[in-house]
């Protein structure tokens, strides 16, 4: 322990310095706490400000895009009953053109100048192909 007679020898001649540091130093962390929670409570007044302004308008674009899906959801509500109803037309149509042409003869096999056959289509079978294309078409 030949350390301890040079500290206490210290201690006795800077006392005084090293008292005037504690204080100096506890009051400037003191301070300094001070400083730092009133700018931390204004801080966190500022951010719950901004958080409700922020949340009102979540809330505002909620809604409206809430409606938005609504209005959509009804348009293709109506554009798929529209969808159905026109497949149920097309289909009693074409069934009815079908039924048409079935009764029909859909080619003419004719004898040429010379002696090969030809093989036509029917007018009947023209007249159903456009008449299917045309209603297709519609």
């Amino acid at each position: 322990m030949p350390f301890l007679p040079l500290i206490l020898g210290f201690f006795k001649s800077y006392w005084k310095h090293i008292v005037i540091v504690v204080i100096i130093g506890g009051a400037s962390f003191w301070i300094y706490n001070k400083i730092y929670a009133r700018g931390y409570k204004v801080a966190t007044a500022e951010c719950s400000i901004k958080i409700a302004e922020y949340e009102a308008q979540m809330t505002k674009y909620k809604a409206d895009l809430n409606t938005r899906i609504a209005g959509i959801e009804v348009i293709s509500v109506g554009l798929v009953s529209d969808l159905r109803n026109s497949n149920i037309e097309l289909n009693k149509d074409l069934a009815a053109i079908k039924a048409k042409a079935k009764s029909k003869p859909t080619y003419i096999i004719t004898q040429g100048p010379t002696t090969s056959i030809v093989c036509s289509p029917s007018t009947d079978f023209i007249g159903s192909y456009n008449e299917t294309i045309t209603r297709v078409n519609k």
